[in-house]
């Protein structure tokens, strides 16, 4: 009787890059990679450098039995193969400068509250067909986050990177829970904490805009009011008395919640920025406010365009 059980397909070769030296020139030359695997045989120091490189550039690496290798059919792989990516990442501000490069604005297309991911491939056919630079798919919550909200995330290899670059000038936001990720990386002050009633929101929200000088705010104007969605758990932003005092002075409360207190964050603080306006951290999402069709307005547009206005200069 035939066996109509499904089996897991192994690899294309061409998909493969196998030995030692062959994997650690890709991993230096940045080359777009899934996964690492490694034989359990291989000898410590050889897999000590290879695993270093791979955290570097945030490719899972995989022990696995000699047999698991040999499967894959491709000769001398001297107990290691990589991998390679079927869909190569770029980062966005690489797809800006290539867009105006080309003399034009990047049109970019967020994916957001994917269901069914059998529908991506589709969307990104119709994005390519319809001249879209790149797709954008944000995350959701953060491993660790039952520890403290972006405890763990914070420690992340490709933190050190980001700090660097928001340190450097590159305008940086983070919704939500990179809201609280970026509070962990001491890149803005405060912490974000439990709902002051414990509960999960989820709602519109109106907020008021009190700070139009960041990279991410300068398509509004001061005192204007928009409704975006508001959706945590872990939204209270709290701070000390002397962070709220210069938070305050400073002009660095970037929007406040309008009426009622939803979570209990000190001050009716919705956003926050630093001292420099290129790191942003909101707690309610513009990206599900960009288009009357999807989201409840279009007011969440403007944080978008104002990077995009302080990127093309």
């Amino acid at each position: 009787m035939k066996d109509f059980r499904k089996r897991p397909q192994r690899p294309k070769k061409n998909k493969l890059i196998a030995g030692v030296a062959a994997v650690l020139d890709a991993l230096k030359n940045a080359q777009s990679l899934d996964r690492v695997y490694l034989a359990d045989s291989l000898p410590a120091a050889t897999a000590k450098s290879i695993r270093s490189l791979a955290v570097d550039a945030s490719v899972p690496v995989q022990v696995v039995p000699i047999v698991k290798l040999d499967s894959f059919n491709v000769g001398q792989h001297e107990g290691c193969i990589a991998l390679k990516s079927r869909i190569v990442y770029q980062s966005l501000q690489s797809v800006i400068d290539w867009a105006v490069g080309e003399g034009r604005l990047p049109l970019l297309l967020m994916l957001d509250g994917i269901t069914d991911i059998r529908n991506i491939g589709g969307i990104a056919r119709t994005a390519f067909c319809t001249g879209v630079d790149a797709i954008i798919i944000p995350g959701g919550f953060s491993y660790g986050d039952y520890l403290r909200c972006g405890a763990i995330s914070r420690f992340a290899p490709v933190m050190e990177k980001i700090i660097d670059a928001a340190n450097g000038g590159m305008p940086l936001l983070g919704i939500c829970n990179g809201f609280q990720v970026l509070c962990e990386a001491h890149l803005l002050p405060g912490a974000l904490t439990r709902n002051h009633e414990l509960h999960f929101l989820c709602r519109d929200q109106k907020l008021e805009i009190t700070n139009n000088q960041t990279a991410w705010t300068s398509s509004y104007s001061v005192g204007q009011e928009i409704v975006i969605p508001l959706k945590n758990g872990e939204g209270s932003f709290q701070c000390d008395d002397a962070t709220l005092a210069a938070l305050e002075g400073e002009g660095r409360i970037i929007a406040r919640y309008i009426g009622e207190n939803p979570n209990g964050s000190r001050n009716k603080i919705a956003g926050i920025t630093n001292a420099r306006g290129n790191v942003v951290g909101l707690m309610p999402h513009p990206e599900h406010a960009i288009d009357t069709l999807t989201g409840p307005t279009a007011d969440g547009l403007g944080f978008f365009t104002s990077v995009l206005k302080a990127l093309v200069k």
